[in-house]
């Protein structure tokens, strides 16, 4: 087991737990369905919330060379951790897809880093921070590795089937002056999630696509090291998005990216985080007792109700009151409690029952989510419960608990 965790100098009474066996378990299970194409590992929102650098690691110990993170301070932040491992930049990849004119090109030159250019002005940004470090150390210049991003149907970033064309050309114009190295290919598929409903054809179509402009881009007289499409989704259900590389990110962590299609369990995953806090008081609470902001949770008997020290202040949505249970770890074994009544910024309230005595003590240990193999209420119950996806939680949790 890893511990990932960043607490405050008042030992923070909550934590993120991964486990890094877990994480490799993960990655393992996914090269399997990548069926020999290239693993890239997306540790972007600080590893989805469970460490960018320990997921890094476990990743790497299990073969990945390719990394990917959405910005360039944060590319820069794992190329340092790298570099402290004696790391060879030149084997360990590091792709960020967010490069805006403010943004520090310069640096992500010098640190070996890959960007992606949707863009002719984003390709200049990135021929003039090669060149800007060349003159500045006065040395040879080196190429700028880019993956050149095209648009398949995400109307995100990526260049569209018109804007292509130039893009195309003004690389292929600058890798023959030595400016650029075009290193891959790259979209995103937005409907990869439904397998097996109307997305499936949607997803389709925008394979095609993505074959299209590849061959468009080899016209162009530019050959790509590697294409990649296919994110978790992609990597799981649909293996004509593989090509030569694809790009996981919450399959990593131990989760489906659609958990009405198939769940973690169903497709060998295993969820790699638990989210754990303490008991901070208990109490006895009479028959019509209302229990928090608004009320909105009664008493009807006497009852025993915990508190927990975390609330939406710490990545906990306020949409899951009332609506999903925690596991309290007793003396006396595993108690279900419903969290009961309004989430506070930093409390909430349990349900701890009806019996004479209490159950639990001050002090037992809380899991919040965890692994729903193990019993524990897992992050897709969490989701199910509120309007944010998976995805979005785990992004959301804080570096003051992870």
């Amino acid at each position: 087991m890893g511990r990932v965790e960043n607490l405050e100098p008042d030992n923070y009474p909550a934590c993120i737990t991964v486990d890094l066996g877990a994480i490799r378990h993960n990655v393992a299970k996914l090269k399997d369905y990548a069926n020999g194409s290239a693993l890239l590992a997306v540790v972007k929102s600080n590893g989805y919330g469970f460490g960018r650098t320990e997921v890094a690691f476990a990743a790497y110990d299990e073969g990945v060379r390719w990394f990917a993170v959405s910005r360039i301070p944060e590319a820069l932040a794992l190329r340092r951790d790298f570099d402290g491992a004696h790391l060879d930049p030149q084997e360990t990849h590091i792709l960020t897809w967010i490069g805006a004119p403010n943004h520090d090109w310069v640096s992500a030159h010098k640190a070996h880093l890959d960007v992606s250019v949707s863009t002719v002005g984003q390709l200049e940004q990135a021929i003039l921070a090669a060149r800007e470090v060349a003159e500045g150390c006065n040395e040879p210049l080196r190429p700028a590795r880019i993956h050149l991003n095209v648009d398949v149907g995400m109307s995100r970033g990526g260049a569209t089937e018109v804007e292509l064309p130039e893009l195309a050309a003004r690389a292929k114009q600058a890798q023959d002056a030595g400016e650029v190295q075009v290193v891959g290919l790259l979209a995103h598929l937005p409907e990869a999630d439904d397998p097996y409903g109307p997305g499936k054809a949607v997803t389709d179509s925008q394979i095609a696509r993505f074959r299209d402009y590849r061959e468009s881009v080899l016209a162009a007289g530019l050959t790509p090291d590697v294409c990649h499409l296919g994110a978790t989704a992609g990597t799981l259900w649909h293996q004509d998005a593989h090509f030569d590389m694809v790009r996981p990110g919450i399959g990593i962590y131990g989760f489906s990216p659609n958990p009405a299609a198939s769940t973690s369990s169903e497709l060998g995953l295993v969820p790699a985080g638990r989210f754990t806090t303490t008991v901070t008081q208990i109490k006895l609470i009479e028959p019509g007792t209302r229990v928090s902001y608004g009320g909105t949770w009664e008493a009807d008997e006497p009852t025993w109700i915990g508190l927990l020290p975390v609330g939406y202040a710490d990545g906990i949505p306020r949409s899951i009151s009332n609506r999903v249970s925690v596991q309290v770890h007793t003396a006396e074994g595993v108690v279900n409690a419903p969290i009961i009544g309004r989430v506070c910024m930093d409390q909430i309230m349990i349900d701890l029952g009806t019996d004479p005595e209490t159950p639990a003590q001050v002090g037992d240990a809380v899991v919040l989510f965890g692994d729903p193999a193990k019993g524990e209420t897992s992050v897709d119950d969490w989701a199910r419960a509120s309007e944010p996806i998976h995805y979005e939680l785990l992004s959301r949790l804080p570096a003051h608990i992870v």
